[in-house]
């Protein structure tokens, strides 16, 4: 199953992401994720709402990033520039 998701990235920490529907993971504890940067500006992804352009994972605009994350996984995302579009599948 896939299941697509859409939300807007700013200025401000916002989780984008956060694992906790047991059902969904596989037999290892893992669901894969793909993230879409669809805005104009590059996000930066981390594990806490203290993400920050200079401590994040950059994900230029039009990038694709795929990330197996386990039960209990969180990943907030941050962009300078306000109203960035985030699509986000989730593989089950």
């Amino acid at each position: 199953m896939i299941i697509a998701t859409a939300t807007t990235v700013g200025i401000t920490a916002t989780q984008i992401i956060n694992v906790t529907d047991i059902s969904a993971a596989t037999k290892d504890g893992r669901v894969t994720y793909e993230i879409l940067n669809n805005g104009s500006a590059t996000i930066w992804i981390g594990g806490t709402n203290q993400v920050t352009s200079a401590n994040g994972s950059p994900l230029p605009a039009g990038g694709v990033r795929t990330i197996d994350l386990r039960l209990g996984a969180v990943v907030y995302a941050i962009s300078t520039v306000a109203g960035q579009d985030i699509r986000i599948l989730e593989v089950r």
